[in-house]
């Protein structure tokens, strides 16, 4: 397979979207963006976009492999609709001075050629629809440990580290509610422990 024979490594993060949609509203801003200032939402973050929570997973993970001094490009095969969003949300990410956003510094440009004009978007392409197939899989069984098999297995024995790779389902979301809440208070306005999702 062409892609062994070149330095690819692999991230992949996707998002158990019927989890996602079991969040309140203002959550799934969180989740996708929302700054949070003075303990409340001060943008609107995309709630109907579960997209975005993988998204920006993608984006720090890939910019902290940059190395100190340089920068990390991103290249996307979106459609037209889809690449104004995620422009927007890309540029939130490299300017909100609230966004915790590690490696801030080496976020470069964002662009988005076209997959059939682009050999390295295609090979991105084989690495999405692999994990596609591969988490739909995970989320009919409810295992979400194994290890896959086949080609994704290729692609995943170029990986760096463990954590390049993640399903972001109802128990991680939780957590990283109760995460921010010791650090930023109650944002969210919910009322006990309980009312989030289990």
């Amino acid at each position: 397979m062409a892609v062994t024979s070149y330095k690819i490594y692999p991230a992949t993060h996707a998002i158990v979207i019927p989890d996602f949609n079991s969040f309140s509203e203002v959550q799934r801003r969180f989740f996708t963006g929302a700054e949070i200032r003075n303990g409340r939402l001060v943008s609107s973050g995309s709630p109907n976009r579960p997209y975005f929570a993988p998204f920006q997973k993608c984006i720090k993970r890939i910019a902290s492999y940059a190395p100190v001094g340089g920068r990390a490009h991103f290249f996307f095969g979106l459609d037209r609709p889809f690449a104004k969003y995620a422009g927007a949300y890309y540029k939130n990410l490299q300017t909100s001075e609230t966004l915790v956003v590690d490696f801030r510094e080496r976020l470069g440009q964002i662009s988005f050629p076209l997959a059939k004009e682009t050999p390295e978007l295609q090979a991105a392409d084989l690495l999405t629809y692999l994990t596609a197939v591969d988490i739909k899989r995970r989320v009919a069984s409810g295992d979400f440990t194994a290890e896959p098999g086949g080609y994704l297995r290729e692609f995943w024995m170029r990986t760096r580290m463990k954590d390049d790779h993640s399903i972001i389902n109802k128990a991680n979301l939780t957590e990283s509610i109760r995460r921010t809440h010791e650090l930023l208070g109650n944002w969210d306005g919910r009322e006990e422990e309980e009312d989030l999702p289990e």
